[in-house]
C-alpha cells in the first residue's frame, strides 16, 4: 500500500475515534429508549410519523421481526428507487428532459444504497432528473445510512440483552436515526463546509491524520486514568458485595442505568422511577415505575443512591406485601449506590425474591 493509502486509513480511524467521543453519549440517549436530548423538538415530528406509518413505538420486536422489517424496508427502497429511475422520462420535475435510466445502471444505483456503498456510476444531472435526485437519491442517502445505524444498534442490544426476547423496534430506530442524528448533522455541517474553500481532500486528510495522533495519545493516557464510571470496576465491587447467583438484572432507581455492567456481569440493566406521578427528566429516562417493575416478579437487585436509600424501603412497602433488604453498596459516577433485594414481607429467605412459578 502507498503512503497516501495508509494516511487515508489513519484519517478514517481518527475520524471514527473523534466521532465516538463526540457523538457516543448522544447516540446512546437516542437509541437507549426513554427520555433523550431534544425530545421537545423531535417527539412531535416522530409521533406524527408513527401515526401516519401505523407504528407502535412502545412495542419492541424480536430479532426475527426486526430482521424482517429491515429486509422489507430495503426491498421496497430498491424497487421504489428503481421504478423512479426507469420512469423518470415520463415523470415531472425533469427540466433537462433526460430519458429513463438504463435497466442495469438503474438497478446498480438502487442496490448500492442497500449495501450502504451509494455507488455513483453516472453523470449527475445529465443522467438523473430533479425528481429522482430529490425524492430518490437524497432520501436514500439518509434512510440507507439510518438502516445501517439501526442494524448496528440492534446488534449491540443483542450482545447486551442476553436473556431478553426483543432487540428494539426497527421503525423507531430508523425514524430516530434520521430525525435526531442525520438531519441535524446535515443542517449543522452543510453551511460551514460550503464556506471552507481551503478544506480540499488533501488538507482534510492531513487534519484527520493529525487528529488521529492526538486522539490516540489521549485515549492511551485516559486508559490509565482511574475513573469511577468504569463498568469493570463497578462490576468487581458488585461481585464483592453481593452473591449474584440468583440475580437476573440490576434495576437503577431514579437514575440512568449503567448498561455497561451487562457486559461484565451477564445481567440485564434498566432504570425505573419511584411513583407514577414523577415528572420526566433526563435523569430518569424511563416510563416504568417501581411498582410495575416489582409486579413482574423478576429476580432483581435494586441500586439506589445513598442519599435516597432511606426512602426506598417505604416505596417498596407501598407496592404491596414486600420489604427491601440492604445487601451492600458500590461506587459509580461519583455516588455511593446501595444495593437492595426485595422479598415478600415476613419471608425468611435472604437475597433476591424468587419469581412466581
Amino acid at each position: 500500500m502507498t503512503a497516501a493509502a495508509w494516511l487515508q486509513i489513519a484519517a478514517l480511524v481518527g475520524l471514527l475515534l473523534l466521532g465516538t467521543r463526540l457523538l457516543g453519549p448522544y447516540l446512546a440517549s437516542v437509541y437507549g429508549g426513554g427520555v433523550a436530548h431534544g425530545d421537545r423538538v423531535f417527539l412531535p415530528l416522530e409521533r406524527l410519523i408513527y401515526r401516519v406509518g401505523g407504528v407502535a413505538p412502545e412495542q419492541e420486536q424480536s430479532w426475527v421481526v426486526y430482521a424482517r422489517s429491515v429486509i422489507t424496508f430495503s426491498l421496497v427502497s430498491v424497487l421504489g428507487l428503481y421504478a423512479l429511475e426507469r420512469l423518470q422520462g415520463w415523470l415531472p420535475l425533469n427540466p433537462s428532459s433526460v430519458e429513463s435510466v438504463p435497466p442495469v445502471l438503474a438497478f446498480n444505483t438502487a442496490v448500492s444504497f442497500v449495501t450502504n456503498t451509494n455507488w455513483q456510476n453516472y453523470g449527475g444531472e445529465s443522467t438523473m432528473s430533479d425528481l429522482v435526485q430529490m425524492t430518490g437519491l437524497t432520501v436514500q442517502n439518509f434512510v440507507s445510512a439510518a438502516v445501517g445505524m439501526a442494524v448496528a444498534v440492534a446488534l449491540i442490544r443483542g450482545f447486551t440483552r442476553h436473556r431478553a426476547e426483543t432487540i428494539g423496534n426497527f421503525w423507531v430506530d430508523l425514524t430516530r436515526g434520521v430525525t435526531r442524528v442525520l438531519l441535524p448533522l446535515a443542517l449543522v455541517l452543510a453551511r460551514p463546509l460550503a464556506r471552507w474553500k481551503w478544506l480540499d481532500t488533501r488538507r482534510l486528510v492531513q487534519v484527520a491524520a493529525a487528529a488521529l495522533v492526538v486522539i490516540v495519545f489521549l485515549k492511551g493516557a485516559s486508559g490509565y486514568w482511574p475513573v469511577d464510571r468504569d463498568a469493570r470496576q463497578m462490576a468487581s465491587q458488585i461481585r464483592a458485595a453481593v452473591d449474584l447467583t440468583d440475580v437476573d438484572e440490576i434495576v437503577f432507581i431514579d437514575m440512568r442505568a449503567f448498561f455497561g455492567l451487562s457486559l461484565y456481569l451477564d445481567l440485564e440493566a434498566e432504570s425505573v422511577r419511584i411513583g407514577v406521578e414523577r415528572p420526566h427528566s433526563r435523569w430518569v429516562p424511563t416510563e416504568q415505575d417501581l411498582c410495575s417493575e416489582l409486579a413482574e416478579k423478576e429476580r432483581s437487585l435494586f441500586a439506589v443512591k445513598r442519599t435516597r436509600a432511606p426512602r426506598f424501603p417505604a416505596a417498596v412497602a407501598d407496592c404491596g406485601l414486600l420489604e427491601a433488604e440492604e445487601m451492600g453498596s458500590f461506587h459509580g459516577d461519583g455516588n455511593e449506590l446501595v444495593l437492595f433485594a426485595v422479598r415478600p414481607t415476613g419471608s425468611d429467605t435472604h437475597g433476591v425474591e424468587e419469581p412466581a412459578r
